[in-house]
């Protein structure tokens, strides 16, 4: 009896062997490709995180995990994200960025068993709209009212992912009351901010002068103009 039990511990032994071999094979040998975010992005609403595998088994399914400070700490995302096809596939998965602050130093790593693929380097999300402002210049005469044409230029500015887009100088040159400019601001995530420049009063046209007389005139040698009223 005793030598039967050494036999069958001897063959528990070889089984978790084997067993813990072959996970550790099929672990190894399924490959992640992050490709989106892969870092320098950035995002605003929602965005999908995208992603290739190959050798990952049947039916196979991916943890989620984003890092907020640069891929030092990983939280989890979501869990259990089916794969496209068995084996070798793609995956993808919708990210809200609405439900994080707003930063420069996210990462996201996909996971699956022992293997995993995260962003080459950190990405932004931003969704705050930038900020824009105008600025009305010209020659100014009285009562509100320029007597030559204007010109409208914007500023644009964005704190976390820069402006992409700021309208280029508008130039009025038509005389006209309440005449306005539009601009717009957009940022490097997609967000988007509007103002208009109204009110703009412009004439540049001189007045002009008669002058009515009652009674007769004349011209003397040296072209003078005499009037006589009556």
């Amino acid at each position: 009896m005793v030598f039967m039990s050494k036999k069958l511990v001897l063959l528990l032994v070889i089984l978790t062997f084997n067993f813990a071999l072959a996970a550790s094979s099929v672990s190894a040998a399924c490959v992640i490709d992050l490709s989106s975010p892969d870092g320098g992005e950035a995002w605003a609403g929602a965005h999908d995180i995208l992603w290739s595998y190959a050798g990952c088994g049947n039916k196979p399914e991916f943890d989620i995990e984003y890092s907020s400070d640069g891929g030092s700490n990983f939280n989890s995302l979501v869990s259990n994200v089916a794969g496209s096809a068995d084996d070798d596939g793609d995956g993808s998965y919708s990210f809200d960025t609405t439900a994080r602050t707003d930063g420069s130093d996210y990462n996201i790593k996909v996971k699956k068993g022992g293997a995993s693929d995260e962003s080459t380097s950190a990405f932004t999300i931003d969704n705050t709209t930038p900020s824009i402002s105008s600025f009305v210049s010209g020659e100014e005469g009285n009562n509100g009212w320029y007597i030559s044409s204007v010109t409208v230029e914007f500023e644009c500015s964005d704190d976390l992912s820069g402006i992409d887009f700021c309208t280029e100088p508008v130039f009025l040159e038509s005389d006209g009351e309440g005449q306005s400019a539009q601009g717009e601001a957009v940022d490097n995530a997609g967000n988007s901010a509007n103002t208009e420049a109204s009110g703009i009063n412009i004439d540049q046209t001189a007045p002009t002068t008669s002058l009515e007389f009652d009674g007769a005139s004349f011209e003397d040698e040296e072209g003078l103009i005499y009037i006589n009223s009556f």
